[in-house]
């Protein structure tokens, strides 16, 4: 493929993508149910290695064709996912969806899975710490009852959070009660014009939980409303790095001069949210460590299926991105840490 070719081809399977990908987004958030398939552009005959040739090309080209690459490999491979996420869960079970998932993996010309993974992620197969007592941080929970009713004043009217979080950067934003499958999600329709972010307070969830998720997902809203250029570019550049931005900014209530000035927590409770907050960071970031590990060797090494997490099921070799993300953010590497 030449280089003129191969801007066509990128140009075109970008607008459609574009196009596609707002209406399907618009779609989810009319609905609140996330539709069945994926954009159909990224199921169009032979878009995946059209791409894949055109990541050749020098400069801007390359890259968005490289963009574009990841998002199709991504979405051929949810399709593969979606029949394992939904039904019993065992590790027998989880060891016939890892068949399967290598078997799409070779036949999309990776090594195995994890591999495909760690690249559609954009991301080195970096490695973590072994044990995760090396990130618990020494955090430990506090005794202390927490006020909820701060944080439930912020999601009853959350505008002035959402532009200390946003910087003013345009984001529509809807807090609803109820039960749901996720406790939030990011919709970036169009970037740096349509982006939304919907939150869940479900049954039995805190005020200050619910502000957490809300939190995490204007991380991931912000810069995608800021964003300019091409489409494909406005993507993040990793999932690590867009999940450190979401996770940097959930630590903003970690930081008890904002839980005083922003939320109105008092100064003795804010001292106590703060380190309620770190240990939580700090057991995720832990819990998140070891899946990534178990889930790496099971992929790798024929290590056993960590069946009884969500993520292998749900977002298999999602768990190192997350767990990545977290370790950003304890070495002071992402913003907002």
């Amino acid at each position: 493929m030449d280089e003129i070719a191969a801007e066509l081809e990128v140009d075109r399977v970008e607008a459609r993508a574009a196009a596609e990908t707002a209406a399907w987004l618009r779609g989810w958030w009319e609905s609140g149910a996330r539709p069945r398939g994926e954009p159909p552009v990224w199921s169009e005959p032979g878009v995946v290695e059209r791409l894949a040739r055109a990541r050749a090309c020098a400069g801007e080209v390359g890259a968005r064709a490289h963009a574009l690459w990841r998002m199709a490999i991504a979405a051929r491979g949810a399709v593969v996912d979606a029949a394992w996420a939904a039904g019993p869960r065992s590790a027998a079970r989880l060891e016939a969806a890892r068949a399967a998932r290598e078997r799409f993996a070779t036949a999309a010309g990776f090594d195995d899975a994890w591999a495909m993974w760690r690249a559609v992620a954009g991301e080195e197969d970096a490695p973590l710490p072994e044990r995760a007592g090396e990130v618990a941080g020494g955090a430990t929970e506090q005794a202390e009852e927490i006020d909820d009713r701060p944080f439930a004043r912020a999601l009853a009217a959350p505008a002035r959070l959402v532009a200390w979080a946003t910087g003013g950067a345009p984001v529509q934003v809807e807090v609803r009660e109820g039960s749901a499958e996720e406790a939030g999600r990011c919709f970036v329709v169009e970037p740096g014009r349509d982006v939304r972010v919907r939150v869940w307070r479900r049954p039995g969830a805190s005020a200050r939980g619910t502000a957490r998720v809300l939190l995490h997902e204007l991380g991931h809203a912000t810069p995608a409303a800021r964003a300019r250029g091409p489409w494909a570019l406005a993507q993040p550049a990793s999932v690590a790095a867009d999940e450190a931005a979401a996770a940097a900014m959930a630590g903003a209530l970690e930081q008890p001069a904002v839980l005083v000035e922003l939320l109105g927590v008092t100064a003795g409770q804010a001292e106590v949210v703060a380190a309620a907050e770190r240990a939580l960071r700090a057991r995720r970031r832990a819990r998140l460590v070891a899946l990534a590990a178990a889930e790496r060797a099971m992929y790798r090494d024929g290590g056993p299926p960590p069946w009884e997490a969500g993520l292998p099921w749900t977002a298999p070799g999602a768990s190192h991105s997350y767990a990545l993300a977290e370790l950003l953010c304890a070495g002071g590497r992402c913003a907002g840490a």
